[in-house]
C-alpha cells in the first residue's frame, strides 16, 4: 500500500518505510527511524522533528566534533541546561508558552538555536547549555 502524507509527524508513525520527496527529486528512503536519527541532508533533517540547523564550524569551536561537513544539526529535544560551571553560554532571544513547556530561542556564538524548557526563561538572560557530542548530527548539505 502507498500512504501520500504531508504531515511528518503522520509519516513517521504510520508507515514502515518513507521516502521522502523534494520538488520530484528522492532526498532519501527508508524507516522513519533512519530518516529521523540519520538524515542524509539539511532538508531531511529540517522536516522531521525540531531540528537546529548551523554550521559546523561554529559549533565546533565550542565543543569537539569530528569530520569536516559543513552544517550541524542539533535537535531540540537533546538540549539542556548545563550546571552554572559547564556547557556553552548563551543568551535568551525569547520564550514563547506552548503548554507543556516554553520554547526557548537563545543566540550566542554566531548561532541561533531553539530548546523546549519547562520554565520560562526572560530575554536577555544568560543561560548555559548542555550539548552532547554524540546527539549532533553532522551534514554535507
Amino acid at each position: 500500500m502507498i500512504f501520500v502524507s504531508h504531515d511528518p509527524a503522520e509519516a513517521l508513525s504510520m508507515t514502515s518505510r518513507i521516502v521522502l520527496l523534494y520538488d520530484g527529486v528522492i532526498m532519501q528512503q527508508g524507516s522513519p527511524q533512519k530518516l529521523y536519527q540519520q538524515p542524509a541532508n539539511t532538508y531531511v533533517a529540517s522536516y522531521f522533528g525540531n531540528a537546529n540547523i548551523v554550521y559546523a564550524e561554529d559549533l565546533r569551536k565550542q565543543i569537539a566534533l569530528p569530520g569536516k561537513e559543513e552544517f550541524a544539526c542539533i535537535r531540540a529535544e537533546d538540549i539542556g541546561l548545563a550546571s552554572a560551571s559547564e556547557g556553552i553560554v548563551f543568551t535568551v532571544k525569547q520564550s514563547v508558552f506552548c503548554g507543556p513547556a516554553y520554547r526557548t530561542t537563545v543566540v550566542g556564538h554566531s548561532m541561533e538555536i531553539y530548546f523546549y524548557h519547562k520554565e520560562f526563561l526572560p530575554p536577555g538572560a544568560a543561560v548555559r547549555l548542555s550539548i552532547s557530542p554524540e546527539k549532533v548530527l553532522l551534514l554535507e548539505e
